[in-house]
């Protein structure tokens, strides 16, 4: 894989009494390595309110993903298999207890593309709102593999 990448990030959250959850994509351009077993992604997303991006980064392996977000929203969600995770979302409005309970991670890499998927329930202030799903791809940067 080569550094320059395209990624792909798409979700589903569907919240109780939603009978047909909209589904949500970004396209950005990042950077992507491999490390000491790990796969990295990193990645700026313009906010809402026209200040300097957040910064994103990604890091994944088998059964475990973890983002890290820094600017106007501050998190840190770490997705690991049939575990529980809490930490706090940051925004200019106050901070929200986000619970992250991922049923499953699945890594599937195969020569120009890199799959990483979860599926997980979500918590606010300890209370379970939504179930939701969220597809990383990851490909070069001038190709477009659509599943």
């Amino acid at each position: 894989m080569t550094k320059e990448v395209l990624i792909t990030i798409s979700g589903l959250q569907a919240q109780p009494g939603d009978e047909k959850p909209e589904p949500v994509e970004t396209i950005v351009f990042g950077q992507y390595y491999y490390k000491n077993g790990k796969h990295y992604v990193l990645y700026e997303e313009q906010n809402e309110h026209g200040e300097e991006p957040d910064k994103n980064r990604v890091k994944f392996c088998e059964n475990f993903l973890e983002l890290n977000r820094t600017g106007m929203t501050t998190t840190h969600l770490l997705f690991e298999k049939d575990k529980k995770n809490v930490s706090y979302y940051r925004t200019p409005y106050g901070s929200l207890e986000i619970g992250v309970d991922a049923r499953w991670v699945r890594i599937e890499e195969k020569e120009e593309l890199i799959l990483a998927k979860v599926e997980y329930g979500m918590e606010l202030n300890s209370q379970h709102v939504a179930d939701c799903s969220l597809q990383l791809m990851v490909q070069p940067k001038g190709s477009r593999v659509t599943l």
